[in-house]
């Protein structure tokens, strides 16, 4: 075989392999520009914490809105008029 064929096939090699070469890092990169490679911690940082922080953020609405109502309508609720009326 020639030397060019198998230089080919190292060079064929090279490329279809599952790694990329190490790109080379700047002191200013941060932790958050590097590609995760593992599925769950990709998963778990790309869907669940943004779903899970939606969540969150729509119940600290919510109750802060229930918050709102009870407030504006405690003239209504039995305590209040019976605290008024002794």
């Amino acid at each position: 075989m020639p030397s060019s064929f198998l230089r080919n096939v190292k060079d064929l090699k090279f490329l279809l392999r599952n790694e990329r070469p190490q790109k080379k890092k700047f002191f200013d990169e941060l932790a958050r520009d590097s590609v995760i490679k593992e599925t769950r911690s990709r998963f778990k940082i790309e869907t669940f914490y943004n779903l899970w922080d939606t969540f969150s953020n729509q119940l600290k609405e919510l109750f802060k809105d229930f918050a709102t109502v009870l407030q504006r309508f405690k003239v209504l609720d039995p305590k209040f008029l019976s605290d008024i009326f002794q």
